[in-house]
């Protein structure tokens, strides 16, 4: 089973606020794919980690590091 973060600890991750990632869900423009499990919002570890991987650039010319 995958481990999951929670709204909070995402956003603390990220180093931006919970409500950013409440509007991105809300707008449908977040990055990540999320489960809600009750009233609590959940989002996948490893798809977090491998999106970010995929943001990493080696220069300002927007190209992926390979």
């Amino acid at each position: 089973m995958n481990n999951y973060l929670t709204t909070v600890e995402l956003s603390n991750l990220l180093k931006i606020k919970p409500n950013t990632l409440a509007t991105w869900r809300i707008n449908g423009t977040s990055p990540f794919k999320w489960v809600k499990v009750g009233r609590r919002v959940l989002y996948d570890t490893t798809e977090v980690m491998n999106y970010l991987k995929r943001q990493q650039h080696d220069n300002t010319h927007n190209k992926e590091v390979e």
